[in-house]
């Protein structure tokens, strides 16, 4: 049974089945599958009716809130992070905060968030842990990786390819704030000349 649940950004518009194709070409009918399938389209389904489907799982309704609300701003995501800390729920705050930093490629910006809804002495006890655990070194090499990723299919998509002495220089850089840089200049430069001179003189 085909299920398709989707957060994307944008409004989903793909067919739920192939258009009917009647009349037939001769002895083709029974080759000719629908496809359907069962769409679950959480930006169609409201908080107020999944707060009350999962209220009584707190990890299960702020990961499904989570995923409802990461393409919005950061101060959307506030509230869910709120709940987690004060439900103390450690089994699964540490993969939302995972989730969500690597989707927005903002560490620092969610551990800011962290300490404000849930006060400074809890955000220290949780980077300490994260230290510990080395959860806050991989949360920021799967952002690095990501950015990596994004610049150059950035670069392949508007100058056709991904020169190796720049994928060198890319993979040799360890700062996300450069790498983000790297992105913002590849979308504003016109030719792949003016990438190069930026990403050498770094």
């Amino acid at each position: 049974m085909p299920i398709v649940f989707y957060h994307g950004s944008k409004d989903w518009n793909i067919p739920k089945s192939i258009p009917d194709l009647k009349p037939y070409p001769p002895n083709t009918r029974l080759l000719i599958h629908s496809l359907d399938y069962i769409l679950v389209d959480l930006n169609k389904i409201s908080s107020k009716r999944i707060v009350k489907e999962f209220y009584d799982d707190i990890c299960l309704l702020s990961a499904i809130l989570t995923l409802k609300n990461i393409f919005k701003d950061f101060n959307d995501l506030k509230p869910i992070l709120r709940n987690l800390l004060v439900a103390e729920t450690k089994d699964c705050i540490y993969i939302i905060i995972n989730y969500i930093a690597l989707a927005k490629k903002d560490l620092k910006t969610v551990e800011n968030i962290l300490e404000e809804v849930g006060g400074k002495e809890k955000m220290m006890t949780l980077t300490e842990k994260w230290r510990i655990e080395g959860l806050q070194q991989g949360i920021e090499e799967g952002i690095k990786k990501q950015l990596k990723d994004d610049i150059k299919e950035a670069i392949e998509i508007k100058f056709g390819e991904v020169m190796e002495d720049i994928n060198t220089k890319i993979e040799s850089i360890k700062s996300v704030e450069v790498l983000k840089n790297i992105y913002r200049t590849v979308i504003k430069v016109s030719t792949l000349e003016e990438l190069k001179n930026y990403i050498n003189n770094l």
